[in-house]
């Protein structure tokens, strides 16, 4: 199985990108970009909604890129996930507006992926660590033993704001119609093993990894 990193924040200015968390959502961000449940107690507001940012575009892509590692997709985007991977996963929805504040779409999602896994591999990632603690990851690398029962989409347990798709999940969004724009994501490494071995190797940086991005538009993978 192959294994692909998505992007939160494409850098393709002609899309939009949100700078600030949802509106009225007074609960800490961290348990949207680190995966904890939102729950009833933590009054998700029905009118949710983020402001386009006046620096980047007005067109509507597959993912709204955003500063706050928040995965925020469209509808035809979480239907896929959903159908896909149908558990594990909270959606919150989301408007979008646009930067008079106008209502641009009330078609989108936060996807919240519950939990993370213990996927990379330690040895050949370049994860940096300060008293024990993780406080970067500046190459991932995973771990083919630690995937067995890994599902279609999840969180790096090393940095939960890191997001990890499946080649199945990728074609389902390959195959939308029509296809996704503003869509990236990075293909990665998978070595055998069990990956517990703690270390940097300089075959983590090896450049073997292709690309799916959105050039011209719909999501197209290249290797």
């Amino acid at each position: 199985m192959r294994y692909f990193k998505v992007t939160t924040m494409p850098t393709d200015t002609a899309f939009a990108f949100a700078s600030d968390l949802p509106s009225g959502f007074r609960v800490p961000s961290y348990k949207l970009a680190e995966g904890e449940e939102v729950v009833d107690r933590d009054a998700y507001p029905p009118n949710a909604h983020v402001i386009m940012d006046g620096s980047f575009g007005r067109s509507l892509g597959g993912i709204i890129g955003n500063a706050n590692s928040l995965l925020i997709v469209s509808r035809p985007i979480q239907e896929a996930i959903a159908r896909v991977q149908p558990n594990g996963i909270q959606y919150l929805p989301l408007a979008i507006h646009n930067h008079k504040r106008r209502l641009a779409s009330s078609d989108y999602y936060i996807v919240n992926p519950l939990g993370d896994l213990d996927c990379a591999d330690l040895k050949a990632s370049e994860i940096e660590y300060l008293d024990g603690d993780v406080v970067g990851v500046d190459s991932l690398v995973l771990s083919e033993a630690k995937l067995k029962q890994a599902p279609h989409l999840f969180r790096v347990h090393e940095d939960p704001t890191i997001y990890v798709i499946s080649h199945v999940l990728l074609q389902a969004w390959i195959d939308l119609v029509p296809r996704p724009k503003n869509v990236y994501v990075d293909e990665l490494r998978v070595v055998p093993g069990d990956g517990t071995r703690p270390g940097k190797s300089a075959d983590a940086l090896a450049s073997n990894r292709s690309k799916a991005e959105t050039k011209s538009g719909p999501v197209a993978k290249r290797s």
